[in-house]
Order: structure tokens, then sequence, then C-alpha cells
């Protein structure tokens, strides 16, 4: 007899986590700037300290949504391997 995985894998992306990466692409993208824009930030233009806060921010919720699956499947190897 197959037995049936308890619990489907978790490969489906949830909208929340599409919502976020879409918003830090909108911001990160200096399409909405002016033009002639000459506003600076620690010598750099905004719109470029702009786009590299999002990018981190992107990197940052890359590394925690890895960590937090990396976690989950840790936890149900471990419980696989008790008898």
């Amino acid at each position: 007899m197959i037995e049936s995985p308890e619990e489907p894998p978790r490969s489906r992306v949830r909208w929340p986590v599409l919502a976020a990466y879409g918003a830090l692409m909108a911001i990160g993208v200096p399409w909405y700037w002016p033009q002639g824009d000459q506003a600076m930030v620690l010598g750099l233009p905004v719109w470029v300290a702009v786009a590299v806060a999002a990018s981190a921010a992107a990197s940052v919720l890359t590394a925690w949504l890895l960590r937090n699956a990396w976690q989950a499947e840790d936890e149900s190897s471990e419980n696989e391997d008790r008898p």
C-alpha cells in the first residue's frame, strides 16, 4: 500500500510575497522620478539611494523567506527520523 504524504510540499508562492516583491520593484525602478531632479542623499542622487534601499530590502526579504523555508524543512526532517 502506498502511503500519501501528510502535508503537500510548500511550493506555492503566497500573494503577500508577490505583492511585496512587486512593491519593491515599483519603488526601486526610477521611472517616477522627475527628469531634472538634482536632490542628493549622502552624495548620491535620491533615485539611486531609493533604488539601493529597495534592492537591499528585496535581499533581506529573500533571505528571510529562505531561512524560514529551510527551518521548516529541517524540523520536518527531524520528525521523520524519530520512530
